[in-house]
């Protein structure tokens, strides 16, 4: 028993000192050479890397130990082969996962810090791992995502937009003449692009209702970025839908032209408002 013990023990130190070498060698090479990339997708990987390879040193060091100390380790294997099938069966999650993170590793759909959409959860990305990644909203919340789902769901990388796609609708007066809405269209484009957050903007006639004339305002706007006068790009979204909103109605009241109000129709005992409720 001393000496299987000795071998087993032997066997095990060999792969101590292994990992104690690969720990200075990755200190001292891999370390300084990721922070020279301009990249985050090595950063991501180095710890992968370390924590795998002491893992398969680990593995193949006790096998060894096992089979130096007299064990049959083919009949051990096999036998934890009947035993892995269950295991399997019920890791199945772990093992989406594991694969989930592989996908983001190797199709780089986004990088740390980038603002992403995926299975209803906005926000940016703090930490990716092999089996789950961190989602920080807007609003600070922190979000634990399991891998599997970058590997089911769409996902929405919403950093690499150059803008963001906004749209306005004003209802206009039925009396507003066609001559009138043609006269604005372009002023309101013109006063529009004045906007610093503006990339561009197409106001157009969008619809002839029954009761009013809808002036649609589809614009752009310049992505959010760290710096800039606004907490993040939910707010910078607010504060430029609210100048452009303003803008319009400026225009729009210069121009003599009024927002359509809303319609009642009188039918005996019955008044049936717009909106489609009604009261006796």
């Amino acid at each position: 028993w001393i000496d299987t013990i000795f071998q087993f023990g032997m066997t095990l130190l060999v792969a101590w000192l292994l990992i104690r070498l690969y720990d200075a060698f990755h200190k001292e090479y891999f370390v300084k050479l990721v922070e020279k990339t301009e990249t985050d997708l090595d950063d991501q990987l180095l710890p992968i890397l370390r924590t795998g390879l002491k893992f398969t040193v680990i593995s193949l060091a006790i096998l060894i130990g096992l089979n130096n100390a007299g064990y049959n380790v083919g009949a051990i294997l096999a036998g934890l082969g009947i035993g892995g099938l269950a295991i399997a069966l019920a890791a199945q999650d772990s093992v989406a996962n594991f694969f989930g993170g592989i996908i983001v590793f190797l199709h780089r759909p986004f990088k740390t810090g980038d603002r992403i959409k995926v299975a209803g959860v906005e926000g940016y990305i703090r930490e990716v791992g092999l089996r789950s990644s961190l989602v920080e909203t807007v609003h600070g919340e922190k979000v634990l995502l399991p891998n599997k789902v970058f590997g089911s769901e769409a996902i929405s990388n919403l950093d690499v937009a150059i803008y963001y796609y906004q749209a306005e609708i004003f209802h206009i007066h039925r009396n507003t003449t066609l001559e009138q809405i043609e006269a604005v269209l372009p002023i309101l484009q013109a006063t529009i692009n004045r906007n610093e957050h503006v990339v561009w903007s197409e106001p157009l006639l969008a619809a002839v209702g029954e009761y009013s004339f809808d002036i649609q305002i589809d614009y752009g706007v310049k992505p959010w970025q760290p710096g800039q006068p606004f907490a993040h790009h939910l707010h910078k979204l607010g504060v430029v839908k609210s100048q452009v909103n303003q803008a319009a109605l400026k225009v729009l009241e210069s121009r003599a032209i009024k927002l359509s109000l809303p319609v009642l129709l009188f039918s005996d005992q019955m008044v049936i408002s717009d909106n489609g409720t009604f009261a006796r």
